[in-house]
Formats: C-alpha cells, sequence, structure tokens
C-alpha cells in the first residue's frame, strides 16, 4: 500500500528566489520527491548566505543551497555544518561595476582606489580580494567602504564615494543597460558556486530521508538540462533578458553531484584565509562534508600543475613592471611573459612551420592557458585560432590580453573542457589542432584523440607535446609520434 502525502517525512529545503533553484520547484511539482516517499518543502530565504546558515542552525530548515565560500567558512570556523553535494558546479560569474561617469576603463585603473562592499567576509568583499591576488596587488593596499546593500553600492559609485564594487553578474546587467552603472570587467569564483549543507545533528537523524531527497533533485536537474524549453521559461518565469538567460543556461551546470572538487575546496580555503576571514590556511578538506553522502574528486584542477594562481600574478607584476599593466600592447609585447611551456617562442615556430601555419589555417589550441601560443600563431602567421582553457582564471585573463593586443577577430576564446565542448565544435573545421603541456593530464586520451581527428580537415594535422596514440588505420605517425593526420 503506497503512502499517503500527509504520512511522508518531510524535508525543508531553504534557498534564494534565483533561476538556479528552478529544478527544486520543478522537482516539487512533478511529484519527483514523492515518489521517492518523501515530501519536500521549500523556503525562501531572500537575505542570502548568512541568513540560511542561521536558520539552519536553528533548526527552521533541514538542507540549504548556499554560496561554497560562506559554508566553508563556517565549517572552517567550527561549526556542525557539512556539505553533502554540489548543486552548481559551475563558477559564479561576478561584475566589476563603476559608477556611469567614473573615469576607470579597466580592472588595473582600480588599483589602490576604494572598493564598495556590503559588508566584511561578503562575497562582495571576499572577491575584491580574489581579484586582487590574481593581479599581484599587495592585500594591505586594498580600502574598502562598508556600504550595505545593492542600492547604496550603485549610490556609491556614481556619487565617487567609491571607485567601484564587486556583484553578481546577472543581477547587475539590467542596471548597467538602463546606464545607472557601467561594467569595467568580471571576475569568477576559482571554485564551484553552490554547494547543499546541513547540520551534523540533522543528517544523522534523517539520513535515509535526506538520501531520497538527493534521488529527486538530481533527476529534476538532469531536467533542467535536458528541457528544451528550460531558456524560455525561466525567462518568463523570473523576468529576465532571454539572451542572457540564454547566455547563463550555457554556462551553468546544476548538477547536485555527489562530487565535491578538492580543487575547489582548497581555492575557496586559500581565499577565506587571504581575506582574514578564517583564521588558518590549514583546513582538513575531510572536516569539511559529510563522506555518506558526499565524495572528495581529484579532477584534473585539482594537480599542482592547475593550482597555480601564482602564474595570474606572475603575469600582471611584470606586466606593471614593464609599464604595460593597462591600454594597448602589441602581441610581441607579451611574450616575455605568456609563453610557458617549454621551448617558448621557438616551440610555437617549430609547430608553425611543422603544420605549415598561414592566413588560410584555422588552428584549434587545446589547453590554452594565457592564450600565448594562440595570439603568437595568429599575429605572426595571421592564422585564425580557436583557443579553449579548462581554468576560468586563466581563460579571463587570456581574454583581455587578446583584446588588448586588438586580436580579437584573429582568436577567440572558450572556457571549457575540452571533452564536452568539443562535441558541439563542426566537424572537420580546423586545419590543425596543437597543445602544449596539455594532452597528458587528460585521463581519457583515446576520447580525445577521437575527438581531434573527427574535428580536423582531411590532410590536417594534430600536434601536441606528448606522445599521441594510434587510434585507427586513418592516423599515422609523423615525426617522433607527435602528429595525428587526417588522410
Amino acid at each position: 500500500m503506497s503512502s499517503t502525502p500527509s504520512s511522508l517525512p518531510v524535508i525543508r529545503v531553504g534557498g534564494v528566489p534565483e533561476h538556479f533553484n528552478d529544478p527544486w520547484h520543478k522537482a516539487i511539482a512533478k511529484g519527483y520527491f514523492q515518489e521517492e516517499g518523501v515530501l519536500v518543502e521549500w523556503v525562501t530565504i531572500p537575505n542570502g548566505t548568512g541568513a540560511m546558515i542561521s536558520a539552519l542552525k536553528a533548526g527552521e530548515v533541514d538542507i540549504i543551497i548556499a554560496l561554497t565560500e560562506g559554508l566553508v567558512s563556517d565549517i572552517a570556523k567550527g561549526s556542525s555544518l557539512q556539505l553533502i553535494s554540489t548543486y552548481v558546479e559551475s563558477p559564479l560569474r561576478w561584475g566589476v561595476i563603476a559608477g556611469k561617469d567614473a573615469p576607470y576603463k579597466s580592472i588595473e585603473d582600480l588599483k589602490d582606489q576604494v572598493f564598495g562592499i556590503s559588508r566584511y567576509t561578503s562575497g562582495s568583499h571576499l572577491m575584491v580580494c580574489v581579484m586582487a591576488t590574481e593581479r599581484g596587488w599587495h592585500p594591505a593596499s586594498l580600502k574598502f567602504d562598508v556600504q550595505g546593500n545593492f542600492q547604496n553600492l550603485r549610490d556609491g559609485v556614481n556619487s565617487g564615494k567609491s571607485a567601484a564594487f564587486l556583484w553578481n553578474y546577472s543581477t547587475t546587467s539590467s542596471f548597467v543597460e538602463s546606464g545607472e552603472v557601467k561594467f569595467i570587467g568580471e571576475v569568477t569564483t576559482p571554485w564551484s558556486c553552490f554547494m547543499m549543507a546541513s547540520t551534523k545533528e540533522t543528517l544523522s537523524e534523517k539520513r535515509e530521508v535526506i538520501e531520497k531527497v538527493l534521488v529527486g533533485i538530481r533527476r529534476a536537474c538532469y531536467d533542467f538540462h535536458e528541457n528544451p524549453s528550460a531558456v524560455a521559461e525561466l525567462a518568463a518565469e523570473y523576468d529576465i533578458d532571454v539572451a542572457q538567460c540564454q547566455e547563463w543556461y550555457e554556462k551553468t551546470s546544476i548538477t547536485a553531484s555527489s562530487g565535491i572538487s578538492a580543487a575547489s575546496l582548497n581555492r575557496a580555503v586559500s581565499a577565506l584565509y587571504n581575506a582574514k576571514v578564517i583564521p588558518s590556511r590549514e583546513v582538513d578538506l575531510d572536516s569539511l562534508y559529510d563522506s555518506h553522502f558526499a565524495e572528495l574528486t581529484l579532477d584534473i584542477e585539482s594537480i599542482d600543475l592547475y593550482q597555480k594562481p601564482e602564474l595570474v600574478k606572475y603575469l600582471y607584476n611584470n606586466l606593471i613592471a614593464s609599464g604595460i599593466a593597462s591600454g594597448p600592447v602589441e602581441y610581441t609585447d607579451l611574450l616575455p611573459f605568456d609563453q610557458h611551456h617549454y621551448g617558448g617562442v621557438a616551440a610555437v615556430d617549430h609547430c608553425a612551420e611543422a603544420i605549415k601555419a598561414s592566413k588560410e589555417s584555422n588552428i584549434l589550441n587545446i589547453g590554452s592557458g594565457l592564450g600565448g601560443p594562440s595570439r603568437y600563431l595568429a599575429g605572426k602567421y595571421q592564422s585564425q585560432v580557436l583557443a579553449v582553457e579548462l581554468q576560468d582564471t586563466l581563460h579571463r585573463t587570456a581574454s583581455e590580453l587578446t583584446s588588448r593586443a586588438s586580436l580579437s577577430k584573429s582568436v577567440h576564446h572558450l572556457c571549457g573542457d575540452i571533452l564536452q565542448l568539443g562535441q558541439h565544435l563542426k566537424s572537420a573545421s580546423f586545419s590543425s589542432v596543437v597543445s602544449w603541456l596539455t594532452v597528458l593530464h587528460i585521463h581519457d586520451r583515446p576520447r580525445l584523440f577521437k575527438l581531434c581527428y573527427d574535428l580536423l580537415q582531411p590532410g590536417g594535422a594534430s600536434r601536441n607535446t606528448t606522445h599521441l596514440l594510434d587510434i585507427g588505420h586513418s592516423i599515422k605517425y609523423w615525426g617522433s609520434a607527435h602528429f595525428i593526420l587526417k588522410l
């Protein structure tokens, strides 16, 4: 005999009234949780992560969906919270906002200026610190003015009380379009932006029921990404511009996954420590999550190679020292600082010679990093290059440098996993595929090589600085096993 709704256990889930939580509302409406034998009550908590944590501790809700950095901070300070899932795997975009008539044109112009923040330890405070670390600015040089809410922050930059502030990109877009304020850049969290959490006590008492909740929400997250009408529905329901909603939808991965990235947690801890939000950098990652519900994942970004914010910091410090921290530059001005692979420019020239790079070439660069080789191929050989980079911080920095070098018409940057992005690229559209120091770190290399083969035009070549595997009769070695040729 099936259970009636009134006899089912109830789990109260708290979150903000924003579109990324739409899968919860769809799951409730479609009866996904009820099918698993549990009722979910949605509790809207509009005041953000701090308010959600307070509600969770007070027993007003059983689960919350909150900003990763806020949850990690609270747990690191000794609270009873535990992470149970990565809800949104993608990073959160923060716009860098200045007054409509402000003289600032780039992020670098904001060095030594006053930043408006809602409060200390808030996201608006923490992300300024993240941006400063990336730029190589000394933490002691940062100046803040606490202004409370979003309206006060907008008023602050227009009155000159502060030079800029950082806020959720999508939330701010309409105010930029109206002309009230202006974007001068953006920063993204170097970690997955939203996670789910509960208290140790609740997880112990309601373990089996919460497992059922996770099954239901994962089903709804899958629907969310498979629904061809999702963008139109979200735009209408949450009063969002369709084009902006489409851009957000394409860049956002909502999964409610059991995997929690070690790289994400390490970066959040490091940022919190640098901002003096937590007292120590030494945080046991295993203490942050409940191992019954979640597991720590060591993805490609957890490799030491990808744990180096010093790379971007090194770049900006050198640009400052060379007097080219902002404004237009030639791609050749960047060569001493943007070639982070063995052999430097000579290695790129060697590759360009082998693939016969020219203005007729359409090249895919996998693992493009700061974009140095891509800009060099475009600048010297006049080739068209699609530069794909996994790490958002490197991608954003590379895009900025390419724009400053006036090469945006020749070099196009994409951020993401090539194995995922490659599925959306047109087959037989590239004359060459190149990579430096990246292929070695992609676990599923046979799949990668098959993808490269499919993307190559007949007669095209794929070259990288690691050895390739033979994946079929149509592929042969060239030189020291460095090439895939499409015959």
